[in-house]
């Protein structure tokens, strides 16, 4: 099934600079047409794996692999497990986006801005999906690169979850990912049965 995705005016606003600043009816009208033509080439996808997971003073142990970031242990007081979750729009983004650069400067910013807007939605749309299907509570998003977790840390997280094939999203030598509308996350979870749960 197809997921329809929606934009946060106010959120598309704040990527583009609008720090509470109004934004005029033409700017609101391309985001408008930049959204619906984003929605006909995204593919937005979704997977998530479920772990147990191991503490140390200044890291968490996932499945052996370490990921040393006091800031990620504190997040993640009080979750029984942990779930890995990553999240892509898909190529049609990119191409879309690459298309306004060669001829339109205002656009390809508002591409970029909706397109950031959409993958959050596509996100919480995964999370409320995690809720649901466990009947449990999460702890917000902590993602590779965010405070003290490092960015490299990415390579193992994608070995992990199996980002590659399950959702074609590749990783650079920089740790940066392709398609760039995709998001990891490390995402708590707080419930009562004891069951370990993946979503394909």
């Amino acid at each position: 099934m197809r997921l329809l995705l929606k934009y946060d005016t106010n959120e598309v606003l704040r990527y583009l600079g609008y720090r509470g600043k109004p934004a005029d009816d033409r700017t609101l009208k391309m985001i408008d047409e930049v959204y619906k033509e984003l929605c006909k080439v995204i593919t937005p996808k979704y997977i998530y794996k479920e772990y147990e997971y191991e503490k140390t003073d200044d890291s968490i142990i996932v499945n052996g692999i370490e990921f040393k970031s006091k800031k990620l242990l504190s997040h993640l007081k009080n979750s029984d497990t942990v779930a890995l979750f990553g999240a892509t729009l898909g190529t049609g983004a990119d191409t879309l986006i690459r298309k306004y650069s060669f001829t339109d400067t205002p656009r390809t910013a508002i591409g970029q801005a909706t397109a950031a807007s959409l993958v959050e939605n596509l996100c919480d749309l995964g999370c409320e999906e995690i809720k649901t299907t466990l009947g449990c509570e999460l702890r917000p998003r902590f993602s590779p690169g965010y405070s003290d977790l490092s960015l490299s840390c990415q390579a193992d997280f994608f070995k992990l979850l199996d980002m590659s094939k399950r959702l074609g999203v590749t990783l650079a030598d920089s740790y940066l990912m392709t398609p760039s509308k995709s998001v990891t996350a490390f995402v708590g979870i707080i419930k009562k049965d004891g069951e370990l749960n993946e979503l394909y």
